[in-house]
């Protein structure tokens, strides 16, 4: 029986060339190709799959927030995070927060599929140095190395790219009052008091 995959991509060439490297392999069928992560939960709803990969900055929507949709609609589907992020920050946050891998885009689709392949297969796709800035973490009793939430992470880097209040709530789907309240929680937690302050922190913890 083939194996399911869905992918959850924005960039239509990142999706494509998955698509076409998996259609390769017998064993491996690709469901779903899409940017919509509402329309993706309710294909998984109705057909279920053996793996997302899963970008984790999607259009109006945090690839963490979806992840824990999937893992409500069905904990046994594998999830695999795909991102131009750094993998210093996010590799470790998405291993604590139950994915199967992380890959960055910027390793290439043929990596990308191997790391696919390698979770239907019963493995995982971490990098040694991932796994062990989780472990680390866990260890200390920490969420990750930057005390913030996966949302809060969001509103972050939405901040960064010049976004204001309302268009950031559009995005995410959340009023600017949230958006507003998030941003002061942000604020009181990193003991900065500006978006210049916020930018440096950023680049000093590798969010940018």
């Amino acid at each position: 029986m083939k194996k399911s995959i869905i992918i959850i991509d924005d960039h239509p060439i990142v999706s494509f060339s998955l698509k076409l490297l998996f259609e390769r392999d017998d064993d491996i069928e690709v469901t779903l190709a899409t940017d919509d992560n509402t329309a993706a939960i309710q294909h998984l709803r109705n057909n279920g799959a053996d793996l997302v990969i899963l970008d984790i900055e999607l259009p109006g929507a945090d690839g963490f927030q979806v992840m824990k949709q999937i893992q409500h609609l069905d904990p046994r589907i594998k999830v695999l995070f795909l991102s131009s992020k750094k993998e210093s920050v996010y590799a470790s946050r998405a291993f604590m927060a139950g994915a199967s891998g992380f890959i960055s885009k910027e390793e290439g689709m043929d990596r990308i599929a191997m790391a696919a392949k390698s979770i239907l297969a019963g493995y995982t796709a971490f990098s040694p140095q991932a796994l062990q800035a989780a472990r680390t973490a866990e260890k200390k009793g920490l969420g990750s190395a930057v005390p913030l939430t996966d949302r809060e992470i969001s509103i972050v880097r939405h901040l960064i790219s010049g976004l204001s209040n309302k268009d950031i709530g559009e995005r995410l789907f959340i009023s600017n009052k949230t958006v507003s309240a998030h941003k002061a929680n942000i604020y009181a937690k990193l003991g900065i008091h500006s978006v210049a302050e916020l930018i440096a922190y950023a680049n000093d913890h590798d969010l940018l």
